[in-house]
């Protein structure tokens, strides 16, 4: 098996199959009526087509059955395997945020359904059993989670991620470019790594989010909807589970279980949307308003409101995110840097304190 013909034929099936799907789903969209209408909190002023995530679902699929057929796996479907279980979980995360974009679901039930996904996926191996220390002990040290707190922390980091992005899909081109960015980090490592599964998911999901970047950026001619958002930050919170996770230092392959999760390289890696979540969180809190209550207190609004245009507020938050991602890729490759770490530390005080100011 060549790598690189497998990336080749994963990324390239993703982009494909995700730009040939966009004018059925727009069609459809527009037909049944599925779409996204103004309000004094979005930026469109037309209704648009909300679920283009099935633009994105489509190729990521698609290419990932089409790379199985490259690799010749013919006993996919007889084993429970660790690509299978993701792909199980993130097509029922993909059909709720689905039945989400057309029903308008109630919240608590939404959530409630994502929390029985993600301790599904708990028991399923993707869970985070131990926290490795190195990054500050200077050795292989890591504190044991007993199961019962191993299952919350599971549980929250994949649907707090996967809100996160949801919130995170406030405007044209803004999610789907900084999904491409998290998509990036995590090809690249899992490229360097040898991790075949990961690796694949991660190029898939590339692809997808490249094609879909085209339909989506400003003008955009389609949202990716609940459905995109809650589906892309599931991949992504589930990979940074199975690729930050190690096994007597050494990187976990698809057919190991997984021990120790660097927990706060996948912190620093996902940053940005993390903070602008907890953010939000805090200010609803301290505004008395529930923190599902919709508002414009996100860091694309503040820049906005600061008089920033769209362009570069894109950009920035954009240049955001791929510090990040890169400080992340450091501390996980290079290890610690106790000036780095410093700095990171400092940018997320002064952005906490700077937010929750006013």
């Amino acid at each position: 098996m060549n790598i690189n013909i497998l990336i080749f034929i994963t990324l390239t099936s993703s982009i494909l199959i995700s730009f040939i799907t966009f004018k059925p789903v727009l069609v459809f969209g527009k037909k049944y009526n599925f779409v996204d209408k103004p309000d004094l909190r979005k930026n469109h002023i037309i209704p648009k087509v909300r679920i283009g995530g099935l633009i994105i679902f489509s190729g990521f699929i698609a290419s990932i059955f089409i790379s199985l057929i490259y690799l010749d796996y013919k006993d996919f479907f007889s084993n429970i395997t660790q690509l299978n279980i993701v792909l199980i979980g993130s097509s029922m995360i993909f059909f709720l945020g689905f039945l989400d974009d057309i029903y308008n679901l109630s919240t608590f039930l939404r959530l409630f359904i994502q929390f029985l996904i993600a301790i599904s996926m708990f028991f399923k191996g993707f869970s985070i059993q131990s926290i490795d220390l190195s990054l500050f002990l200077n050795n292989s040290s890591d504190f044991q989670l007993p199961i019962f707190l191993s299952l919350i922390l599971t549980s929250f980091w994949i649907v707090g991620i996967m809100n996160s992005f949801n919130w995170m899909d406030g405007l044209d081109g803004l999610l789907a470019g900084a999904g491409i960015i998290f998509s990036l980090g995590l090809c690249f490592f899992n490229y360097i790594q040898g991790n075949i599964v990961d690796m694949i998911i991660s190029f898939s999901l590339l692809g997808s989010l490249i094609s879909f970047l085209f339909f989506n950026f400003k003008p955009a001619k389609i949202y990716m909807g609940d459905c995109g958002s809650n589906f892309i930050g599931f991949i992504i919170s589930v990979l940074t589970i199975s690729s930050f996770s190690y096994s007597d230092n050494q990187f976990l392959l698809a057919s190991q279980s997984f021990s120790k999760t660097n927990l706060f390289v996948g912190i620093v890696f996902l940053t940005y949307p993390l903070l602008d979540m907890v953010t939000v969180i805090i200010l609803r809190i301290k505004n008395q308003k529930s923190i599902y209550f919709p508002d414009r207190n996100h860091f694309h609004h503040r820049l906005l409101r600061s008089g920033f245009n769209y362009n570069q507020v894109i950009i920035l938050i954009y240049a955001t995110n791929l510090l990040f991602v890169l400080l992340g890729l450091y501390f996980l490759i290079l290890k610690y840097n106790i000036l780095l770490f410093l700095m990171y530390f400092l940018i997320v005080i002064f952005y906490l304190f700077n937010s929750l100011k006013k």
